[in-house]
């Protein structure tokens, strides 16, 4: 029993010791998932994107009838505006501010769009590496926060059994040094239950010549055990 209950924990020892290498392989540690995802999207996507994108600019920066353009003929009529009524003049700053923002607005977008490229090697490693990360949510939690408590736990518990094993071979190998002391414990003991039992048949063997029984016998015989807790 004792022996199907290690053969047991090696089994579990041998699963683990899979799963967390399958896991550790992956290299999930600093995985994010949905920027994967939202990479993989704008690869995908980038041609209509740029599309997208320079329709945008195109009626906030166009040269003639662009909102910017526009906005820096407001900013014209704004000041003729606030010549002939100064009470107005609160409203140059909160135009300012608005003309300022649109221009972040232009840049940003321009800096997006000529971010935008399609590289189709690294939009099939993104697929390949959400198809791995997707078959071990499936294998381990369902999702990648799932898998990467499943990993933790199961290293511990790896842990735990391999540390009990050492400690049962380091039980072991004691016993065994014991086993072997007490062997030749006994081996010694045994040549001086010998000793005195030819010693004790000579005795007696004097004992019933000197009762006249010259034809009686006596012998002491030892039979080897198996060596455990009650001798050898």
């Amino acid at each position: 029993e004792l022996e199907n209950l290690k053969q047991g924990r090696d089994r579990e020892v041998d699963l683990l010791k899979y799963q967390i290498e399958d896991i550790r392989k992956a290299d999930l540690e600093d995985e994010n998932e949905e920027d994967l995802l939202i990479e993989k999207m704008r690869l995908a996507n980038s041609e209509k994107l740029s599309e997208t994108a320079a329709r945008i600019l195109s009626s906030l920066d166009e040269e003639e009838q662009g909102a910017s353009q526009q906005m820096q003929r407001s900013a014209r009529d704004l000041v003729s505006l606030i010549r002939l009524d100064p009470s107005l003049e609160f409203t140059k700053t909160e135009f300012e501010d608005v003309q300022l923002k649109l221009e972040e607005l232009i840049r940003r977008l321009r800096d997006y769009q000529e971010g935008l490229s399609f590289d189709p090697e690294r939009l099939e490693e993104i697929s390949d590496r959400l198809d791995q990360i997707e078959l071990l949510k499936k294998k381990y939690g369902g999702t990648l926060e799932k898998v990467k408590e499943f990993y933790a736990k199961s290293q511990k518990q790896y842990d735990q059994l391999i540390n009990l094993h050492h400690e049962e071979s380091s039980v072991d190998g004691s016993l065994q040094k014991k086993r072997k002391e007490l062997e030749q414990i006994t081996q010694g003991l045994n040549q001086k239950r010998r000793k005195a039992g030819a010693l004790l048949k000579t005795q007696m063997m004097e004992e019933l010549t000197d009762l006249a029984l010259p034809h009686a016998q006596f012998d002491c015989s030892f039979t080897a055990g198996d060596f455990g807790s009650t001798g050898n």
